[in-house]
C-alpha cells in the first residue's frame, strides 16, 4: 500500500526513503541511515546501530572512517577520538577478537579516566569493555578487578 502510494504521488516530492519495518532493528538502521545521509547522524553512530543490530561487517568501515576523522580533527588522545575507539573494541570483541578489543578499550580507558574522572560514563563503558575483553582472553581475576575498581556488574549493558 505504501509503495503505491509513492509510486502515484512520486511528483509530488522531491524525494523518497524507504524505511523498512519489518523488525524494531530494521526500521531503527533505516532512520539513522536517513539521519545519515541528510547530516544529522554522524558515522559513529551509524556504526553503532549496524553493530547492535548484528551488521558488524557494515559497521567496522564506518567506526574506522569514524576514529580517522577524530584523530584528524581533534586528535589521537582527544576524549571522543577515544569514545569511538571504545565502541569499535565493542565490535572486535562481539566479531571474536578479543586481543584487538583490549588493545582499543584500554587506550580509551586510560584517556577516559584522565580526561573524564572515574565515574563518567564514557570511563565506565571503556572499563566495561576492557574488563569484558579481559574475560574473553582468559584474564577473569584482572577483569573482577577493573569491574570493582569502576563499580561496575558483570552483563550490564553499556551506556551508549
Amino acid at each position: 500500500l505504501a509503495a503505491a502510494y509513492a509510486e502515484k504521488h512520486r511528483g509530488d516530492y522531491r524525494s523518497t526513503w524507504w524505511i523498512g519495518a519489518q523488525t524494531d532493528s530494521t526500521m531503527r538502521a533505516d532512520l539513522v541511515a536517513l539521519g545519515m545521509r541528510l547530516g544529522w547522524v554522524g558515522a559513529e553512530d551509524f556504526a553503532r546501530v549496524l553493530r547492535d543490530t548484528g551488521r558488524a561487517n557494515d559497521a567496522e568501515p564506518l567506526f574506522s572512517r569514524a576514529i580517522a576523522i577524530g584523530e584528524k580533527a581533534l586528535g589521537p588522545d582527544h576524549s571522543l577520538t577515544q569514545r569511538y575507539k571504545s565502541h569499535y573494541a565493542r565490535l572486535l570483541l562481539n566479531t571474536g577478537r578479543p586481543a584487538e578489543a583490549l588493545t582499543f578499550a584500554e587506550t580509551a580507558l586510560a584517556v577516559h579516566a584522565g580526561t573524564n574522572g572515574p565515574d563518567h560514563n564514557w570511563t565506565k563503558d571503556s572499563a566495561r569493555v576492557t574488563a569484558d575483553a579481559l574475560d574473553a582472553l582468559g584474564r577473569a581475576d584482572e577483569a573482577a578487578a577493573l569491574r570493582a575498581r569502576y563499580g561496575l556488574e558483570r552483563n550490564a549493558p553499556p551506556s551508549g
